[in-house]
């Protein structure tokens, strides 16, 4: 009998093993407070779980958010797309998220992703911006301005 018990006790404890094995990482990665995130912080600070759970929950990545950010806007209130947020932190991961979501490069806030990427000198992701736009991109000519001066969104 009690062989029997070990039996089934056994697959259930490498199961839970292995589940918190994946799990842990996207913990340690989000927080606990990640749950709380607004969809541009979710956007903003790479947590990807999260702002997945926007999307799923119909967020448009297309629609242009709020953000202030220290580095990104300067401390400003601006209003920006979630893929431009993305750009600018170089973040591939969560670029190809948005795209696959639905954040379309002939959307008037998304048609300088590709300048920004350059511009922050993230080949991948504008390579990735190329290979995944639906309808295939026109590089639309980088807004006026000296790259690298003023907040990374600024111009943008």
């Amino acid at each position: 009998m009690r062989v029997h018990a070990l039996l089934l006790a056994i697959p259930a404890l490498l199961t839970a093993v292995v589940i918190t094995a994946f799990e842990l990482p996207l913990l340690h990665r989000e927080g606990p407070a990640s749950t709380t995130l607004t969809w541009p912080e979710a956007v903003r600070s790479g947590a990807l779980a999260s702002a997945y759970r926007f999307v799923e929950a119909e967020e448009d990545p297309n629609r242009d958010v709020v953000l202030v950010d220290a580095d990104l806007t300067g401390g400003q209130p601006i209003r920006v797309s979630p893929l431009l947020i993305a750009v600018a932190r170089r973040d591939e991961n969560m670029v190809m998220m948005l795209m696959s979501a639905g954040a379309r490069l002939d959307v008037p806030g998304n048609r300088f992703a590709v300048c920004l990427a350059e511009r922050a000198g993230a080949p991948g992701v504008a390579a990735i911006l190329r290979r995944d736009a639906q309808p295939p991109v026109t590089d639309a000519p980088c807004p006026e301005g000296e790259p690298g001066t003023g907040p990374t969104l600024s111009g943008f």
